[in-house]
């Protein structure tokens, strides 16, 4: 009797291990390309729920250098958080985190008219080149633990350049590595010199795609191996 009940303690404990942690998942991620910041430096991007609901919203660097803002709306308003790249995004719950209150319901039109958003100039403004074929993206990294950048053939060139940030809504789902894929989907060459490839990063974060701009020739920087890679990681 003693030994079913031991039994029957393992196949819970496996069945409890087995389960997905609550936190993994505190949002999808962000499904809309807003637009980008003047000098190519953020980029605007929101989840929108199918009935037109603004779900949340992010501004994320193009390249492993700054911030990354979480833009929520709770019970007592839209509140936007903002921690340094490298750190797990936050979505609210720590007051040291919150740099703008705004009283209303989250929409594109409130969300432009923050501060924090309106400082940074986002839009679309581009200059258009006439390009044959887009450039290519692929995962480095040939194991799960491997450090998973992006090797970008575009032309002629080749250039590595790290994800700036990985997942905002959900965690890596990294036993799925081999799975990934990264795909360009546009080039955007802004009047300032910058281009910023836009990327699709398929089945990464608990299954789901990023939309992620990457600036092509970003700051030299050493960015750590070890970095935030979703929520509550």
């Amino acid at each position: 009797m003693r030994a079913l009940l031991v039994a029957a303690l393992v196949t819970l404990g496996l069945a409890a291990a087995a389960r997905p942690a609550a936190a993994c998942v505190r949002a999808s991620e962000a499904d809309r390309l807003l637009g980008w910041s003047a000098d190519g430096a953020y980029a605007l991007l929101a989840l929108v729920d199918e009935d037109g609901t603004m779900d949340h919203a992010e501004i994320l660097p193009t390249a492993y250098k700054g911030f990354v803002y979480v833009i929520t709306e709770g019970d007592a308003g839209v509140v936007v958080t903002k921690v340094k790249v490298g750190q797990c995004a936050d979505f609210g719950d720590e007051d040291g985190a919150i740099v703008e209150r705004k009283k209303g319901k989250l929409t594109e039109a409130l969300l432009r008219n923050l501060k924090t958003v309106k400082a940074m100039k986002f839009g679309t403004d581009q200059v258009p080149v006439a390009r044959a074929t887009l450039p290519t993206a692929t995962f480095t990294g040939a194991k799960r633990y491997a450090t998973h950048d992006l090797a970008i053939v575009d032309g002629a060139t080749t250039a590595t350049l790290p994800v700036p940030v990985w997942c905002v809504g959900s965690c890596m789902a990294d036993e799925h590595w081999t799975k990934w894929k990264a795909e360009v989907t546009a080039v955007h060459e802004l009047a300032s010199g910058v281009v910023l490839y836009e990327l699709r990063l398929h089945e990464v974060c608990n299954g789901g795609t990023l939309i992620r701009l990457v600036q092509a020739k970003p700051p030299k920087l050493k960015v750590p191996k070890r970095r935030c890679f979703g929520s509550g990681q």
